[in-house]
């Protein structure tokens, strides 16, 4: 196997390098087969990341060795990359936008192995387009877990929302609404704490939103402060700096019945399987846009019955 090789994407040409380069140890998972999951995955991720800022997760030595997250794109970066300013409180970064499969490619030569995605896009940045929900288990216990999604689904089925739930590929899931891009983050930030102080109030012995470990026992946090400008999540589809490399996978909620799934139940190397014989789950996503006024309505008076 040649360590170096030349590629060409749509006009991009892109110097792959230490491919043979070892970045799971243990899984014995080379820097090739991680550029080669992303290409092969283009056509799938590319809808789902095009125009969300990213932060990169990279293990240039691999995942053993010292990783770093990265918000603002090096100049070296080629100038077909597109990029987007993005302002912070003090001054301003830019990000790389995943807008075509020569930028995932290139991304994933340069060590990238976890995708990190923005709930907004660029044209309507204080607006996302996502609110998300992440269930953090606080000990290994999986019926739990699963227990707390099976609760936050039904709340949500109740305020005649659409969840869409995936895979961390690390401990937990996370479980996204799709939003029409009218409410800011500070609203969906407030829907979103509102809900789930109310599910930590009716089911306390399963349910915090506390942040403080210590203060968690062995519940289930459901984390509700990434609704915020600025933050991101990890993205579906992408690989997790963690040996076997699994994968934040996007589920049919039917597939929670199935007592073996966990959050790391699909990986680099079973993944391919699952691609080819199930259609995916996410793919209606961008034919729901939900407001949240009505939900407001009807969450406000459940916290009020409470």
């Amino acid at each position: 196997m040649s360590s170096e090789k030349v590629i060409q994407i749509k006009g991009h040409k892109i110097e792959l390098s230490h491919l043979d380069k070892v970045l799971f140890p243990k899984s014995e998972i080379t820097k090739e087969e991680l550029v080669n999951y992303y290409n092969n995955i283009n056509s799938i991720v590319l809808p789902l990341y095009k125009n969300r800022p990213l932060t990169m997760e990279r293990c240039p030595d691999g995942i053993d060795k010292q990783n770093f997250i990265q918000k603002d794109a090096p100049s070296y970066f080629p100038p077909w990359i597109d990029r987007y300013e993005l302002k912070k409180e003090k001054g301003t970064i830019k990000q790389v936008l995943v807008n075509n499969a020569a930028t995932l490619v290139y991304l994933a030569n340069q060590a990238c192995i976890t995708f990190h995605l923005a709930l907004s896009k660029v044209d309507k940045i204080h607006y996302p387009s996502y609110l998300i929900f992440d269930l953090d288990p606080s000990i290994e216990d999986i019926m739990l877990l699963k227990k707390v999604v099976k609760y936050v689904k039904e709340l949500i089925d109740l305020l005649e929302l659409k969840g869409f739930i995936k895979t961390t590929g690390s401990r937990g899931f996370h479980i996204y609404i799709s939003l029409k891009r009218e409410h800011t983050f500070e609203k969906v930030h407030d829907f979103a704490k509102v809900f789930a102080t109310y599910l930590a109030k009716k089911y306390p012995q399963e349910i915090t939103i506390e942040q403080s470990k210590a203060r968690r026992e062995k519940r289930v946090l459901i984390d509700y402060a990434r609704n915020s400008y600025g933050l991101s999540a990890v993205a579906p589809y992408s690989i997790r700096a963690i040996e076997g490399a699994p994968i934040a996978t996007p589920l049919d909620w039917e597939e929670l019945k199935d007592k073996d799934l966990n959050s790391q139940s699909y990986n680099i190397k079973n993944i391919y399987d699952r691609l080819k014989t199930k259609k995916d789950p996410w793919k209606e996503m961008e034919t729901y846009h939900f407001s949240l006024d009505s939900a407001q309505s009807k969450l406000t008076e459940l916290m009020d019955k409470s």
